[in-house]
């Protein structure tokens, strides 16, 4: 109920400024009650809309007079009959205005809205409802007796304990409680590979889930969906992630093969092994041999084949970590190779080798700069500013030109009009249009899936 109230101020020049404002009024149960046997409101009676529904919605009819203000006021009304949902005697109310907590008797009000019912009509027979049906796929979990389904087309996700239970007024014992969602339960009717709908219409065992509560449910099924949807595009990303990596791993182990056949110390140096490990390839097998470190000291002798490292008599073995009987020509390309890395003899030293070519390869994706945030400069633009004119500068000047018109002509009721028209046209800006954006699609993976028909069951 609320009281619709109407003024009207008439001035000098005959001209109206009307105010009509809705005042809420506080409904009792008794209100309620006599609104509901009767269909009156304040005596008047009220119109019947449809759907369980009526109302009286009127508008007072003032007459102004002048240089006065004349009102009136009249009570409006709207009922409505409305199913409420619960599930025991004790349990929380569904309805439209929110949960009625459990235990409530007859009547509740909140924001101004009053419901009130009969004890005597409360249904106190568990009874199975329907609230979703369709053609979801099954898919399997890490845990032992769960599974979850999903309904692509409805956008649902169901995860659900496998041991099957009786329920309410049910006679068969295969109904699935659904984790995270007390009271709801599956059917689940697996489909053959030539099936693409059931043998039986599902939706006639039982009757149908008020709107309310079936909104809540698919909700809750749907942020599952998401969610599920979510979690298996981080795990498809790591599985794919460990499958590279394993591949990785084989690929290592035949170049360690590969490259052990050749040279056992560089294999090892590639495997990133302790310093003075050596790696021997056998078929596919590989064996790592661990040395004990030697500092030597080479000196210089000049043959026939250029300079060459010597200690006592051996020199250091082609691949750089072993000694082996001198020879005069056993480095005969001014270069030597000491512990891995080359040589060459100049000024009377042994200087190493410094790489000054870059090996091209692809071009990989740069990070991005940071940048800084130009949303209070764009805020604080000339143009997005308010207008210097204060609202109080603003009416003056209304009201100033509205008075030279009349002064001209004051049979005229159009120059008020136009006098704020124009003035106010100066102030208007205009403002940028959004951007479009742009939609993301989400990864999805698939383990193991199996086609079933469901029923979700409250």
């Amino acid at each position: 109920m609320w009281l619709e109230k109407k003024h009207i101020y008439t001035d000098f020049w005959g001209w109206q400024t009307s105010t009509q404002v809705r005042i809420p009024m506080e409904t009792t149960v008794t209100d309620c009650e006599k609104m509901r046997d009767s269909r009156l409101c304040n005596t008047e009676t009220m119109d019947y809309l449809g759907d369980n529904k009526w109302s009286l919605e009127r508008v007072p009819n003032v007459q102004g007079k002048w240089l006065l203000v004349t009102g009136d006021q009249l009570v409006n009304c709207r009922l409505e009959e409305v199913t409420l949902e619960t599930e025991c005697s004790n349990c929380t109310i569904s309805s439209p205005i929110g949960d009625i907590p459990g235990g409530t008797n007859g009547s509740i009000s909140h924001n101004l809205v009053t419901v009130i019912w009969k004890e005597s009509l409360r249904e106190t027979e568990c009874k199975l409802r329907l609230v979703e049906q369709g053609i979801a796929l099954r898919f399997m979990t890490d845990k032992t007796g769960v599974e979850r389904i999903r309904d692509v087309e409805q956008q649902l996700d169901f995860v659900y304990n496998t041991t099957s239970k009786k329920f309410c007024n049910s006679s068969e014992n295969i109904l699935k409680p659904v984790l995270g969602m007390d009271k709801v339960v599956l059917k689940i009717y697996t489909l053959a590979d030539h099936e693409e709908h059931p043998n039986k219409t599902l939706a006639a065992e039982t009757e149908k889930v008020a709107d309310i509560i079936r909104a809540e449910i698919s909700s809750a099924a749907h942020s599952q969906y998401t969610r599920d949807k979510t979690t298996d595009g981080i795990n498809g990303v790591a599985r794919e992630l460990r499958a590279l990596q394993c591949e990785n791993r084989e690929l290592a182990h035949k170049n360690a093969i590969t490259a052990a056949k050749h040279s056992g110390w560089l294999a090892a140096s590639y495997l990133s092994l302790p310093l003075c490990s050596k790696l021997i390839a056998i078929g596919e097998s590989i064996s790592v041999h661990q040395c004990s470190l030697t500092n030597v000291t080479f000196s210089t002798e000049f043959t026939s084949c250029r300079p060459q490292p010597k200690f006592e008599n051996f020199t250091v073995d082609i691949e750089g970590w072993e000694l082996t009987p001198f020879n005069p020509c056993y480095w005969h390309k001014n270069f030597v190779n000491f512990n891995g890395r080359a040589h060459f003899y100049r000024n009377n030293a042994w200087n190493a080798v410094v790489p000054g070519i870059i090996v091209q390869g692809n071009n990989l994706i740069d990070t991005s700069p940071y940048e800084i945030d130009n949303l209070l400069s764009l805020r604080l633009h000339p143009m997005l500013t308010s207008h210097p004119m204060s609202p109080a500068a603003a009416i003056a000047q209304i009201i100033a030109a509205a008075r030279e018109e009349h002064s001209i002509n004051l049979g005229n009721p159009f120059h008020m009009d136009m006098a704020s028209r124009r003035l106010l046209h100066n102030c208007r800006y205009h403002q940028p249009s959004p951007l479009p954006t742009q939609n993301m699609a989400p990864l999805c993976t698939v383990i193991e899936r199996l086609s079933c028909r469901y029923v979700v069951r409250a």
